[in-house]
């Protein structure tokens, strides 16, 4: 079964996924790092040249290649055996498009990290310059937009199986809420 961590950009994902991967032996791949490399240009490049319908389409056909992928080798001799196969970062957009959200659901277990909006703007703040999306925003005009996407997509990430809020959480309590979902 897969882990896909889902949330919002600034959210943790990938630390995440990169910690509960090193705890647990299992895999992980962010499916950012993953469309990147297979088009060979950058997210904000696709979307640039060839719109998000298109990067949306692409995101989920990788989606689906690679939950395939963990899915056929099985691991379970690793870190949580019959449970878990492998870690998924998902983009934060992700699960907002498509059928995505329930795809994931019914393909392994997602989990929605859910910090408080004051942290995730003061991540923002620091990786501006690294999320195009962004455009430059700082202070109130990166609240806005923030909040206002936040909105957008709240319906979608609380269709999680789980949830976490805390802004640093724990990899082993993590791991103890998957076993018993």
């Amino acid at each position: 079964m897969i882990l896909y961590l889902i949330g919002f950009m600034g959210s943790g994902k990938s630390h995440l996924g990169r910690r509960l991967a090193a705890r647990t032996g299992l895999p992980w791949c962010d499916l950012d790092q993953v469309i990147e490399s297979n088009e060979g240009r950058t997210i904000a490049e696709i979307f640039k040249t060839d719109g998000e319908a298109y990067f949306r389409a692409r995101e989920r056909f990788w989606l689906e290649q690679i939950t395939e992928m963990f899915s056929a080798e099985g691991n379970t001799e690793a870190g949580m055996p019959g449970r878990l196969g492998a870690i998924i970062s998902t983009g934060g957009g992700a699960p907002c498009f498509g059928d995505n959200m329930d795809w994931m659901n019914r393909n392994g277990i997602t989990l929605w990290l859910d910090p408080p909006t004051d942290v995730l703007l003061q991540r923002l703040e620091k990786e501006n310059m690294h999320r195009p999306v962004l455009e430059g925003r700082r202070g109130e005009a990166l609240r806005e937009l923030v909040m206002e996407r936040l909105g957008q997509r709240r319906a979608f990430y609380e269709r999680a199986r789980l949830v976490i809020s805390d802004p640093a959480p724990d990899a082993q309590d993590i791991l103890e809420m998957i076993e018993h979902a």
